[in-house]
């Protein structure tokens, strides 16, 4: 299914297997509460995909049972997804974007995804993601930031019960992360590896370990000093 202007869905459930392709730039897609489900889909099947595109808005879609992806987002910029419920991604993450910069990623629920909540790699900058709630993934992270993934803003978001990290941030440098809620992750709460300049800010954590620093670290602030041990 192609979607290449402004579209309203008409609440429902769509069996749609290989889900949505955006056609073109400048377009709102409001599912207005309608489903796409994707657990007929055998291989490959993303929920929504959205490849070298600008000022779209995704927003108030259920995305369910997709293989991949919930979204997945290459070379997007200046769009917004937002108020969108992404659960049981059966392979990989509920939100990707590499190469993806200035988007929005806001109050959005992503429940039960395989993988990570929401990723941004491959030099995806100047990103907001803001008032997301992120829980119970089987497998690694609430919000992985990897290779470039640059001065990007995590601001109040809720994330909880990660079998691995709640925050990942891997060679990336200059991101804030401010004001998150990071609880009953069974690994850390927060991991730095190999990163710089960060600014990691009035952020509440309770986890088996709430911190650990991997690699080499440069200039990574805190509102607090680390201590040893558990602690919040």
């Amino acid at each position: 299914c192609v979607v290449s202007q402004s579209t309203t869905f008409v609440p429902g459930i769509y069996d749609l297997p290989n889900g949505i392709l955006i056609g073109a730039s400048q377009i709102i897609l409001d599912c207005n509460g309608a489903t796409l489900d994707g657990r007929n889909g055998l291989v490959n099947g993303n929920g929504i995909i959205i490849i070298w595109k600008n000022n779209v808005i995704i927003k108030n879609c259920n995305i369910q049972y997709y293989k991949e992806y919930g979204i997945r987002a290459s070379e997007m910029y200046d769009s917004a997804l937002r108020e969108n419920n992404i659960t049981n991604s059966r392979t990989w993450h509920g939100i990707y974007a590499i190469n993806s910069s200035n988007n929005m990623v806001e109050n959005n629920l992503l429940l039960e995804n395989r993988h990570d909540g929401i990723t941004l790699g491959e030099n995806s900058e100047n990103n907001t993601i803001r008032g997301n709630i992120i829980a119970n993934n089987p497998l690694r992270h609430g919000i992985y930031l990897n290779a470039g993934a640059n001065r990007n803003q995590l601001l109040e978001n809720n994330i909880t019960n990660m079998s691995n990290g709640g925050v990942v941030i891997e060679l990336s440098a200059e991101n804030n992360i401010i004001s998150n809620f990071i609880v009953d992750s069974q690994r850390e709460g927060i991991i730095l590896g190999d990163t710089s300049n960060n600014l990691i800010y009035n952020n509440y954590f309770r986890n088996n370990v709430n911190i650990r620093l991997a690699g080499v670290n440069n200039n990574d602030q805190w509102n607090t000093t680390k201590t040893p041990g558990r602690n919040i």
